[in-house]
């Protein structure tokens, strides 16, 4: 008898524990009415990580080393060991070194190249152990479009395949993405430098203005140049950049040329991770609306 009341007992309690669990898991998985944009604290590098709103991950580079994990894990739930696409800029150690350690702790679904010429040891470690993880490799082939969960991505440059070429300066082999959510774009530039920028305006000029730019290059001379900036237009420009570097990032010149502009500057090496996030009709960052009226 006693056996028997304990045995209902605990039976009530593993259901209790079971309907807590699932209400718990219903409210946590319902997709947010926004999409997160966070240019993360990497020290001198890049990695830009968006969440769509149905909880879809893309990783636009990874940073020098593995500060990249920690900050993953600042942004992404305890439980989340997936990311569904990483894409590699170009494979400048600043971009790439920091996905080798994503790739052995994440489960990447795809990942973009560009594939051109690089004997870096270091880069040929992370596409070996890219390709011992159960990830599709793609080689970029030129200018593409493609929409995950209402995000539209467009590649503007290069504006071909340019697998195996060399590149002596290979800053200017960046893919240069263009992510538009509704009426909210985010243009970025890898590290592109002005003859890229040249480029662009000259073939794809009406597909540049963007609402927030991830300044090319993490601030350097070599990039924003002004007449790139004023066909930009962008409200905000977001700096990846170590408050101590060996290359006087971000250049004084171009913060001041910023200022002119009127494009507020933030710098990761100043404010950490900058996190903004959009509806596609709004755009905040933290409590700072910035455009539009953004919910409280």
């Amino acid at each position: 008898m006693f056996k028997e009341g304990k045995k209902r007992r605990l039976i009530a309690i593993a259901i209790f524990i079971i309907v807590v669990a699932l209400v718990a898991f219903w409210f946590l998985y319902q997709p947010i009415d926004y999409l997160k944009f966070s240019a993360l604290d990497v020290g001198q590098g890049d990695a830009e990580l968006i969440v769509t709103p149905r909880g879809q991950t893309i990783l636009v580079d990874g940073g020098p080393d593995n500060k990249i994990i920690r900050r993953l894990s600042e942004e992404l739930p305890f439980w989340q060991r997936r990311i569904d696409l990483v894409v590699l800029t170009h494979p400048h150690d600043d971009h790439f070194r920091g996905l080798i350690e994503v790739f052995k702790r994440y489960q990447v679904n795809n990942l973009i190249l560009t594939g051109i010429e690089c004997f870096d040891p270091a880069y040929e470690e992370f596409i070996k152990v890219a390709q011992t993880s159960n990830v599709k490799i793609f080689i970029y082939n030129g200018l593409d479009n493609f929409m995950i969960d209402g995000l539209n991505i467009a590649s503007l440059y290069p504006r071909e395949n340019i697998k195996n070429k060399k590149y002596d300066n290979s800053n200017n082999s960046s893919i240069v993405l263009k992510l538009s959510y509704n009426k909210i774009d985010f243009l970025l530039m890898g590290d592109a430098e002005t003859l890229v920028e040249q480029e662009l305006l000259f073939s794809s000029k009406n597909m540049l203005n963007a609402e927030v730019l991830k300044v090319a290059h993490h601030g350097a001379e070599t990039s924003s140049g002004e007449d790139f900036l004023k066909v930009v237009k962008p409200t905000i420009a977001l700096i990846s950049v170590a408050s101590e570097n060996d290359y006087g990032h971000p250049s004084p010149r171009i913060l001041k040329r910023l200022a002119r502009l009127n494009i507020k500057e933030y710098l990761t090496k100043d404010v950490g991770t900058i996190h903004l996030k959009t509806n596609g009709q709004w755009l905040k960052s933290n409590d700072t609306c910035l455009i539009a009226d953004c919910p409280l």
